[in-house]
Formats: structure tokens, C-alpha cells, sequence
């Protein structure tokens, strides 16, 4: 929970620094006088037409509300990126066990986005693993996402989206994710989000997780900052029993989005829970928990 908090502050350090940072770096002639006061006013310029803008406006081709632009929950996506934009994110999750003096796991997600127009849009995703404090980090899988959606939004209540993702593990066998993405609006400032999960192992004992996930948020300052509450219901099987499930798991918990700038979206969702593994001696559960942090930059 510490690196946790420190890494929050870290991030939050580097993005206030970011305006002195770009100043310096855009021309190698920054020093000469002449030149600081054109810098400075296209820097400021630049700044100013980059729009703030209410959760609910309209944007973009398929004339979708802004908070479908940028990812609002993590457990859940909605929808797709409008045509031609582009986005960075940066994931650190962390999970364990309440009850255990252990040492959480640490995922981060290295992720690019891009909306191919056509309601079409492909990410990339690059994952590594860290299980404690003290051990190495590994890269644990690359995926590949494509995803579609049926309608422009607003056509078709939930404006269903297909999800499709091929997933190369370094020391598991591939797999395959097919998700059903749904997501309105009930008012200007209150939204939600809706996914069916189905993810299959091509090997070994050809596991399949089964998944539900949804989210609820509130503009709370329209543009600056929404809360929300999310939740994510998964079950695993293998091939030799299937529906048989060997671990279940429950997690719910608040969700925070802030923006301190318009391209920057900050996210942070606590989950707690409790999972169900199937043991030789019987089914043993556990208090769980798996702490989000986003940060995600428009390009």
C-alpha cells in the first residue's frame, strides 16, 4: 500500500512538471530572449484550445458522449475511441490476500489505443508481473484487441460492442477473450457500464474463466472529477470438469476519475472481496483485495 501511495504522489509530481518540462524541450534556442515570448504565448495558446468539456457533450463521428473517450472503469470497457485519436495508459494493479502477512502481486499494463474509424478500434498490450516486493519483474503476456461496435451510439439501448483479444503468455499457454461490452447513459452526469467475459486457454488444462463486470459512475464536477462504485463476479473451470468451478471470486468497491489537465485521466479503484479456491481437503476462501491505478494520456 505504500509503494502504492508513493507512486500516486510520484504522478502526480511529473505531471505538474510537464508545462516547465515542454518549454525546455521545444526549441534548442530556448535561452535566446527574443525567442521567450513567442514560446511562452504558443505554449499558452495551445493550452487554452484545449477545451475542457461536460461529460455528457457529444463528440466525433459516432456523436458519442466525451467519458465514452477515455477509459472510466477498469474492471469494464464501454464502447469504442472516437475515429483518429489516440491514447497511452499505464496500469499498476496490486492484489493479495487481507488476512495474510504476504506480500501483494504487482501487474502493470503498458497499453496503446487507437480508434481506426468505422466504429472500429485495436489495442496493444504489453504486461509484466512482480509477485512481492523483492522479486524480479517479468513480462508476463503481449495481447492484441480488437473491437467493434454495432451502432453509432445512442441507436440501440446499451450500444452493444464486440471485444475480441488474442493473448501470448510467456510461460503459459495463448489464450483467447470474447467480451460483450454494454454502456448508457441514465442521465447528463450518471452513466454505467456492463460486460459478459468468456476467456479460454489453448493448452495445458485448457481453463476457462466466465466473468461479469459492471460499473456506475457520477459526474461529480462535470469534467473534473467522477465517483463511482464497481464490482467483477469471476468463475474458472479446466477441461476435466467443466461448470465444476475450482475458484470463484467476488470483488467490489469505489471508483475515482480525476483530470487534472484534458488529455490526463487519473483513475483509482480499491476492490475487496472474497475468492473460493477447491482444494484436496475441500473448498477454502479467502478475504481478497486488488487495488487499480491508471494514469492515461491522449496523444
Amino acid at each position: 500500500m505504500k509503494k502504492l501511495i508513493l507512486f500516486t504522489v510520484f504522478v502526480f509530481f511529473v505531471l505538474s512538471a510537464i508545462g516547465y518540462a515542454d518549454d525546455r524541450t521545444v526549441n534548442p534556442q530556448f535561452k535566446q530572449d527574443e525567442k521567450k515570448g513567442e514560446l511562452k504565448e504558443d505554449f499558452e495558446t495551445k493550452i487554452i484550445e484545449q477545451k475542457r468539456m461536460k461529460d455528457s457533450e457529444k463528440v466525433g463521428s459516432y456523436n458519442q458522449p466525451v467519458w465514452t473517450t477515455k477509459r472510466r472503469f477498469p474492471t469494464t470497457r464501454v464502447y469504442v475511441l472516437p475515429e483518429n485519436k489516440v491514447e497511452l495508459e499505464y496500469w499498476l494493479m496490486m492484489e493479495g490476500n487481507l488476512e495474510e502477512n504476504t506480500d501483494p502481486k504487482y501487474t502493470g499494463i503498458y497499453e496503446i489505443e487507437f480508434g481506426l474509424g468505422h466504429r472500429l478500434q485495436s489495442d496493444f498490450y504489453l504486461k509484466t508481473i512482480q509477485n512481492g516486493s523483492n522479486a524480479p519483474i517479468e513480462i508476463l503476456s503481449q495481447s492484441i484487441e480488437l473491437r467493434y461496435a454495432f451502432f453509432d451510439w445512442g441507436k440501440v439501448f446499451g450500444n452493444p460492442t464486440v471485444y475480441l483479444e488474442w493473448i501470448r503468455q510467456s510461460a503459459k499457454p495463448q489464450k483467447g477473450e470474447l467480451k460483450l461490452l454494454l454502456g448508457d447513459e441514465i442521465s447528463e452526469r450518471l452513466f454505467w457500464g456492463l460486460n459478459l467475459v468468456f476467456e479460454r486457454e489453448f493448452g495445458g488444462r485448457t481453463i476457462n474463466e466466465y466473468a461479469i463486470s459492471g460499473g456506475l459512475a457520477y459526474s461529480l464536477v462535470d469534467g473534473y472529477l467522477s465517483v463511482g462504485l464497481e464490482t467483477k463476479i469471476t468463475g474458472e473451470d479446466e477441461q476435466s470438469k467443466r461448470f465444476d468451478f475450482s475458484e470463484k471470486k467476488l470483488l467490489f468497491g469505489p471508483s475515482v476519475l480525476y483530470k487534472p489537465v484534458p488529455p490526463v485521466n487519473l483513475i483509482l479503484t480499491p476492490l475487496f472481496g472474497y475468492k473460493v479456491e477447491e482444494k484436496e481437503e475441500g473448498e477454502e476462501g479467502k478475504d481478497i483485495y486488488a487495488i487499480y491505478f491508471i494514469l492515461g494520456v491522449d496523444l
